[in-house]
């Protein structure tokens, strides 16, 4: 139990240190029996891989904004 405890604690701190991190992945899982939103998730395979034997439910990042993809097949203009 106290290692449960200090495993979620660690996890906490390091959400805490990197809070834009959550904003880059796409999915979260709401309403868990340890926090209420988690958005740790690149697939929604990986959110629900989380919930396993939980309450809780998965859904997209509502923070979450896709990076910028250059198009490579389209050449910049020749001045």
């Amino acid at each position: 139990m106290r290692n449960t405890f200090l495993g979620a604690l660690t996890l906490t701190l390091a959400g805490l240190a990197s809070p834009g991190l959550a904003a880059d992945l796409p999915f979260c899982a709401f309403g868990t029996s340890t926090c209420a939103e988690a958005c740790d998730f690149a697939t929604l395979a990986q959110c629900r891989a989380f919930l396993v034997g939980d309450k809780g439910y998965c859904g997209t990042n509502p923070r979450y904004t896709p990076a910028r993809q250059a198009n490579a097949s389209t050449p910049l203009p020749r001045r």
